[in-house]
């Protein structure tokens, strides 16, 4: 881990293997110490420093998501890209936004993994029109095992579930894994009604080399979640 001593100098120091860190020539008063690592949630820490004297401290990291997604791999796909459609759903938004919505919550969700110690690669950088057949190509592309994860962004529509979480059928693996992505990554949709439903129809779902797995989050001009089309409400975390 990295341990930053704030307040004095900007000081600096790496823990060892048995997780020990020392600062020496520190002046009197308060300090506050920042204990980085990557798939643990940063600490912080306040301490007294005394004349002349040792301290201390044996700050502890938490690991992010439990430790799920450590070492993991993720292909993240945007299902929508450029021109294409989602759908003729109430309140929908253009085809170009459907887009711009969906590549933006897989950019911060890749922060969000790669925080949480994962590797995360993506199938499209830009918002740019994929057929399923290039979306899964790019995906089995990557070398490895891992994990792959189709985002659908859209509009609330009454009656319907907020969220649907898909995954292969009796695959119980996907099914933790997306509810604790889900977790993480917005609170506030996480206890919104989720759906999980077995997917054997999906192109992706079943034509990947990975641990297929989707979500399609209808939370878009949402009563509760307050977001809009155009801005950015109480409870987003994706634009």
């Amino acid at each position: 881990a990295t341990v930053q001593l704030v307040r004095s100098a900007g000081k600096t120091a790496m823990t060892d293997a048995q997780g020990h860190f020392f600062f020496n020539r520190v002046p009197p008063g308060k300090v506050a110490l920042h204990v980085s690592k990557a798939g643990y949630y940063h600490l912080k820490l306040e301490a007294e420093a005394g004349a002349n004297q040792a301290r201390v401290l044996r700050p502890a990291l938490h690991p992010i998501g439990d430790g799920a997604f450590m070492g993991q791999t993720f292909v993240l796909d945007a299902r929508y890209g450029g021109s294409a459609r989602e759908g003729k759903a109430p309140a929908a938004p253009s085809p170009s936004r459907v887009g711009a919505l969906n590549l933006a919550i897989v950019k911060s969700l890749k922060e969000m993994l790669e925080l949480a110690g994962a590797t995360v690669y993506l199938t499209r950088e830009s918002n740019q029109k994929m057929d399923v057949a290039a979306r899964v190509a790019a995906t089995n592309a990557i070398v490895g095992e891992g994990y792959y994860l189709r985002i659908d962004h859209g509009a609330w529509v009454k009656g319907k579930p907020s969220v649907i979480a898909a995954h292969a059928p009796g695959n119980l693996v996907a099914e933790r894994y997306l509810k604790a992505i889900l977790e993480q990554f917005n609170a506030a949709i996480f206890e919104t009604s989720i759906e999980t439903i077995d997917d054997s129809i999906s192109l992706e779902i079943g034509s990947t080399n990975k641990l297929a797995l989707a979500l399609e989050i209808r939370s878009i001009n949402h009563p509760v979640l307050h977001e809009r089309e155009g801005g950015r409400g109480s409870s987003r975390a994706d634009s």
